[in-house]
């Protein structure tokens, strides 16, 4: 799922100049010894004009938006305050058991959740970062992540 994010975002963010698509990349809040501090998104996207720096080995400073998709046991949601302090703007939790979509924006020094997405009710997750939107679809195997571009014609199903 997380290399299917990365291909739409990086079809839709980087073959169009307006920014830069990882996957599981370093980010931290120090540019040096960050062996000590870091996360790794499973999808982070900076913008031209993101004011983090990229070193050799990681980012130093935050994404516009990063996905954190749930893995059994996986402690995703304490990851929030870290994410604050390296002032990502949004961060996309996507849970699979149950499946959700949680979109978190940035205000002030905390993530407020904006919104969820689920297969009961599949409200639309604006970014206020990227030019898209997300939510969550039945699909025939499992459920999808539909993501809509903000121009009204491409759309994609991960």
């Amino acid at each position: 799922m997380g290399t299917a994010l990365a291909t739409v975002l990086t079809i839709a963010i980087e073959w169009t100049g307006l920014g830069h698509v990882f996957q599981g990349v370093n980010v931290s809040d120090r540019e040096d010894d960050w062996e000590n501090n870091y996360r790794i998104p499973d999808v982070a996207v900076y913008l031209q004009g993101n004011p983090a720096r990229a070193c050799v080995t990681h980012w130093f400073g935050g994404p516009d938006l990063a996905f954190e998709i749930v893995s059994p046991n996986d402690r995703c949601r304490e990851k929030l305050p870290f994410y604050a302090s390296i002032r990502t703007r949004e961060l996309m939790i996507v849970d699979r058991d149950p499946w959700a979509l949680e979109l978190y924006q940035l205000q002030g020094d905390t993530f407020v959740l904006i919104g969820t997405s689920d297969l009961a009710q599949p409200t639309l997750l604006a970014s206020a970062a990227l030019p898209m939107s997300f939510r969550l679809v039945p699909g025939a195997k499992r459920p999808r992540i539909e993501v809509d571009h903000a121009d009204g014609v491409q759309r994609w199903f991960v």
